[in-house]
């Protein structure tokens, strides 16, 4: 599997008026943006593409991504070489995956924004869903969470839901979505239908288990709980 699609468009109301100005995908989570480790968890498991799905053109997640030459000269000067190993990071990243950014103006559901990023797949192809809102802290040190569920998938041969918003579905199994005209208001309900069938018919296996800790940075309490896990792992050195 070579692509995936992390849904972070929405507008992010439980974080108004904060998220009118800075989305909560950009939220710190450790050192860190939240999107960033999801990036992180599709590059680990070697996914060639990763597809970002937000609701403005240049968005602040995608000048987040971007190179800037000027700030690393000052911090070259300054011999600030931990924030610059911060920016390398950042630019490894890249190397391994290309970012794609797609617009979703306006907001019409998580399942709205996997329907408009079809196009980039190809008839059959399987892709990694990941639901930006959500953060896993793996039990498993040798795989992502994405990867596990990959791994599921060549297991079973068929696509995968799971919790934590991580799947894997096909492209084919996907133009079921193309019949639906999918709102914000009832974009839940419609795909419980869809989904309710792709199980009853076994086109989708369901793996009942959950991949680690799971932190949603959309909700206050879940979040706060991600910065006290994180930052204890990731405390820089003095």
């Amino acid at each position: 599997m070579k692509k995936a699609i992390i849904t972070a468009s929405g507008y992010n109301a439980r974080w108004l008026p904060v998220a009118k100005v800075i989305p909560k995908f950009m939220l710190p989570v450790g050192m860190k943006p939240a999107i960033q480790h999801l990036v992180e968890e599709c590059v680990e498991a070697k996914i060639e593409e990763i597809i970002i799905v937000t609701r403005k053109k240049n968005s602040l997640m995608e000048q987040y991504f971007q190179n800037d030459p000027k700030l690393e000269t000052v911090l070259r000067k300054k011999r600030y070489h931990y924030a610059l190993a911060h920016l390398k990071k950042i630019k490894d990243l890249k190397k391994k995956a290309k970012l794609r950014f797609v617009q979703q103006d306006p907001p019409r559901g998580f399942w709205e924004a996997i329907k408009i990023c079809r196009r980039y797949l190809k008839a059959k192809e399987p892709v990694g869903i990941l639901h930006g809102d959500l953060i896993i802290k793996r039990r498993n040190p040798r795989y992502s969470a994405i990867e596990a569920i990959m791994r599921i998938y060549q297991k079973e041969k068929k696509p995968v839901f799971s919790a934590g918003g991580r799947m894997v579905l096909t492209n084919d199994l996907l133009a079921d979505l193309e019949k639906v005209n999918f709102n914000i208001h009832n974009g839940l309900r419609q795909m419980a239908f869809i989904t309710r069938r792709w199980h009853k018919e076994g086109k989708v296996f369901n793996y009942p288990y959950t991949l680690g800790k799971i932190y949603d940075v959309g909700d206050e309490l879940s979040y706060l709980q991600s910065l006290t896990a994180y930052a204890l792992r990731q405390r820089p050195a003095k």
